[in-house]
């Protein structure tokens, strides 16, 4: 695997596997920041259960990259002090330029309606980042499980 350029977050770094169709998100291990592995688990485990969610639904379904669900990439990671190489999953590689769902280059309504349909089953994509055209959103990633959900 390789990095992506470009492609790293707060928790974790993209990864583009060889044969360049999927993409594998590894963790971040933060310990030296103070991060304790729970926290971590707790942040994947959201993403995961979101995506698991996202792909079971209709209304969901077409703005996200296919997931194929966590995968262990401590064969294929040289150095596994940085990663926590079993909190991991893997999607479709989705080609375009991402920005924040937020950004100024996306219609304001666009926005609202995306993220109100996510909403509706509990995930939260406040801070998403998303593909867009026209204005328009395309596709979404980096989205969580919303703490409304156990409210």
């Amino acid at each position: 695997m390789k990095l992506l350029h470009g492609a790293r977050g707060c928790y974790g770094q993209i990864f583009i596997k060889p044969c360049r169709t999927k993409v594998v998100k590894v963790f971040f291990n933060r310990e030296s920041e103070g991060k304790l592995r729970s926290d971590i688990e707790i942040v994947f485990n959201s993403e995961v259960a979101a995506y698991n969610i996202a792909s079971n639904e209709r209304e969901l379904i077409s703005y996200i990259p296919r997931f194929y669900g966590s995968v262990d990439v401590s064969d294929e990671l040289n150095d596994t002090s940085i990663y926590y190489t079993d909190l991991a999953y893997e999607i479709d590689y989705i080609d375009g330029q991402f920005s924040p769902i937020n950004g100024a280059m996306i219609d304001y309504d666009s926005t609202e309606n995306v993220m109100n349909k996510f909403e509706a089953f509990g995930i939260d994509a406040t801070d998403a980042a998303v593909t867009s055209a026209n204005y328009k959103i395309i596709k979404v990633v980096d989205f969580k499980i919303s703490e409304k959900r156990y409210k």
